[in-house]
């Protein structure tokens, strides 16, 4: 992540660069981190790569989704309220495992009312 944003001001600063930038935001990274990748970035992302905790231990033995990628998405929602010219992506892989079309549907549409609901929350504040 560090190497990441440090690439990313250098192209900022010394290359005066204006256009794009997207960054990655991996699980378990601070807040501190999270926060220097938006400052730069035009776009951050949280990847959940699949619709249930057990497709994702499957995976990825390591991570959860409710432990793990949730809250990293949710901490970036929080973020963007201060950097509003920010955005937020997240994506999801499919067809790595035997996940159904409606437990990726499920999932979406839970992530996009959870967040909706949220960030009216976090405008409200």
């Amino acid at each position: 992540m560090e190497k990441m944003i440090d690439t990313a001001i250098i192209l900022r600063k010394r290359y005066e660069y204006k256009g794009y930038i997207h960054i990655k935001i991996m699980p378990g990274t601070s807040r501190q981190t999270v926060e220097e990748a938006i400052k730069v970035a035009n776009r951050v992302s949280v990847n959940i790569e699949a619709p249930t905790e057990e497709r994702l231990k499957s995976i990825a033995k390591g991570k959860s989704l409710k432990n793990d990628l949730i809250p990293k998405i949710e901490e970036v929602s929080e973020l963007l309220q201060i950097y509003r010219k920010k955005t937020q992506t997240t994506q999801m892989i499919v067809g790595v495992g035997t996940e159904t079309d409606m437990e990726i549907l499920t999932t979406s549409q839970h992530l996009y009312e959870t967040s909706t609901r949220r960030l009216s929350f976090l405008k409200e504040r």
